[in-house]
């Protein structure tokens, strides 16, 4: 089973979030951003599904924005039209230098690009 962390605001086709299961929802405010509130979901997928709808995802989540989804052994970083696949324990690491500079080329800032940090949020939000 997959865990992931989607913000709706991300999505241009929310739709989407009819295929998956949202165990909860939350609201975080960003003073800094463009769009103060955002609404964060979190989600869970099953292994078999997962591929599929990232690659679909792919399609209808904003240029600058990401979703993330894990398990114990890979994580799945989502932006428009691109998904990664890493090692967990690449992630541990920090060593996932493309696909940071992929966020940052897209105007995330990098401040938001600490995956560990979502991954460890799964279990306070």
């Amino acid at each position: 089973m997959f865990k992931g962390i989607i913000d709706l605001e991300s999505l241009n086709d929310a739709n989407i979030l009819n295929e998956i299961k949202v165990v909860k929802k939350y609201e975080e405010y960003h003073p800094e951003a463009n769009i103060k509130h955002w609404h964060g979901l979190k989600i869970e997928i099953s292994d078999g599904k997962i591929k599929s709808f990232t690659e679909r995802i792919s399609k209808v989540i904003k240029r600058d924005w990401y979703a993330i989804f894990w398990n114990k052994d890979d994580v799945f970083v989502v932006f428009f039209k691109k998904v990664f696949k890493l090692s967990r324990e690449k992630v541990k690491s920090s060593n996932y230098k493309e696909v940071r500079d992929y966020g940052i080329k897209n105007n995330i800032q990098e401040k938001y690009m600490n995956f560990q940090k979502e991954i460890d949020s799964w279990a306070i939000l």
